[in-house]
């Protein structure tokens, strides 16, 4: 198993002040957008994308990107548009762990940008999906109660329009489309490698295996990785098709950092990037790169 290194930050809206927190007690879904200063978040934008070329000319094998709504812990509101800029910022490979598909409509439209990402890229793409979190549910006024259903069938429906040549006809349960005919498809074949994302569901794990791809698990602490790996692995084994392996998972370690300088000498096993621009983040070090789906 090769071990490789990805840079990830949320790319946070940390300008806000403490006092508007206090004063609400939250910073997402309802937290007012009057707060939000467009100068102070073009400062930032530049500041983020500095730190990916810098984390790549320091030795990382790439980049992760993530998509959240209505929340200041990310101005990635979307991941793809992330990618598109960051494909042309640095030279390894760009990791989405951030599509939400129960919260699209259109599913082919996401099969179609990340083809695009994929062809811009020069088939740097890792492309994650995730079911999201409930402020993407409330943001986007989705039913969370179709949720898991939408989000496997618009996986189901992607898949399908990358590697079954068109046009065919969708009859879904909550998708319809009469022609599904992509003209973009992805330069990896027979699709760029697909990451599940999450933070230890057990559905999730389970289907993540029966679909053959990677799950990734976050944790949003020190130490929770190893255990977390652990059990989500014996969930993936039991849950794998026979005779095949088990889907490979990666985990994720979060570490808190102040700044300035990432620990890429000589590739250590371990790679920790300690956040630039005065501010703590959340980071997380993927402990191995998966196979390819």
């Amino acid at each position: 198993m090769t071990r490789k290194f990805f840079f990830f930050s949320e790319m946070g809206y940390n300008a806000y002040p403490v006092e508007a927190f206090e004063k609400y007690g939250y910073s997402a879904l309802l937290f007012p957008n009057s707060i939000f200063d467009p100068e102070k978040a073009r400062d930032l934008w530049q500041m983020f994308l500095r730190e990916h070329e810098y984390a790549s000319e320091m030795g990382f094998d790439g980049s992760v990107c993530n998509e959240h709504h209505n929340n200041v812990l990310s101005m990635q509101e979307s991941v793809n548009i992330s990618a598109a800029v960051i494909s042309q910022r640095i030279k390894g490979t760009i990791a989405l762990i951030g599509n939400p598909l129960p919260i699209h409509d259109n599913p082919v439209r996401v099969a179609e940008e990340i083809a695009m990402l994929d062809l811009i890229s020069s088939g740097r793409i890792i492309s994650g999906f995730v079911r999201g979190t409930g402020i993407e549910q409330l943001s986007t006024n989705a039913n969370p109660a179709y949720n898991r259903e939408r989000f496997e069938e618009a996986f189901a429906l992607i898949k399908k329009a990358w590697t079954v040549p068109g046009p065919f006809r969708w009859e879904g349960k909550h998708y319809h489309l009469r022609v599904v005919n992509p003209w973009q498809l992805p330069l990896q074949k027979p699709h760029p490698p697909i990451w599940a994302a999450g933070i230890l569901s057990p559905e999730t794990i389970r289907w993540a295996a029966k679909q053959r791809i990677t799950y990734h698990m976050g944790r949003h602490h020190y130490g929770g990785a190893s255990v977390i790996g652990r059990s989500g692995a014996s969930r993936s084994r039991r849950s794998a098709p026979a005779p095949a392996r088990p889907a490979p998972l990666a985990a994720g370690r979060i570490l808190n950092g102040w700044r300035r300088r990432a620990i890429c000498r000589n590739r250590p096993r371990l790679a920790i990037w300690l956040g630039s621009g005065g501010c703590p983040r959340a980071v997380t070090t993927p402990l191995f790169a998966p196979a390819s789906s």
